[in-house]
């Protein structure tokens, strides 16, 4: 999904970190979590042509699990190019309700291609605040979080914006997710070697009956 429609902007320090926005404790993630569960939600993260869809269809494929879609980028090709400050309280609502529909059929995990944390940066960069319902949604935990590095040249698809929004989203999804206590993997490299480096991760998941 592409910047929303033009709103105030400002320096990444100048950026008010979600934890002064609402009052929950972000839970730590990490494999040690996956036993306690009965369905793992791995989400994957990271700034524009950082590689989050192909990694989660790799993923889903790999593990025959389901994964699910940016809903923030169905809607912005649904609406012609542009979301507006009340469509991602929207696209939060409709994310997380993609997620409990793909927990529901999965066997031991779901892929989830840009969790709500992503919606809440459009905004904060966009328009300088956030509904608090989002503020809420964006900080509902996954078993594993993966923050796709931007490793590679940025490939403009006629959707996205620069490359120097892609860094300035990936050096704010880094700093909340430390801000909120969060554990996450960094992955890098080709596809194949980021799949190697996720597999080593959830493999044991599917190790026993």
């Amino acid at each position: 999904m592409s910047a929303v429609e033009p709103g105030p902007t400002c320096e990444l320090d100048a950026y008010p970190l979600p934890s002064r926005l609402a009052p929950h404790t972000f839970a730590g993630d990490g494999p040690a979590r996956f036993e306690d569960r009965g369905v793992a939600r791995i989400g994957v993260v990271g700034g524009e042509s950082t590689g989050k869809s192909t990694l989660v269809a790799a993923l889903s494929a790999r593990y025959e699990e389901p994964s699910v879609a940016e809903y923030g980028r169905t809607l912005w090709e649904a609406q012609g190019g542009h979301v507006s400050y009340d469509d991602l309280r929207l696209i939060g609502r409709r994310h997380v309700a993609d997620e409990e529909a793909a927990v529901r059929a999965a066997k031991r995990c779901v892929f989830v291609d840009t969790t709500p944390l992503t919606t809440l940066w459009y905004s904060i960069d966009g328009y300088g605040q956030a509904d608090a319902e989002l503020v809420e949604l964006a900080f509902r935990p996954y078993d594993l979080t993966l923050v796709c590095a931007p490793d590679f040249a940025f490939v403009q698809d006629g959707s996205r914006s620069s490359e120097d929004f892609r860094l300035r989203h990936d050096r704010w999804i880094r700093a909340v997710l430390r801000a909120r206590g969060a554990d996450y993997v960094d992955v890098r490299g080709s596809v194949a070697a980021r799949l190697a480096q996720v597999a080593a991760l959830i493999d044991p998941l599917f190790a026993t009956p």
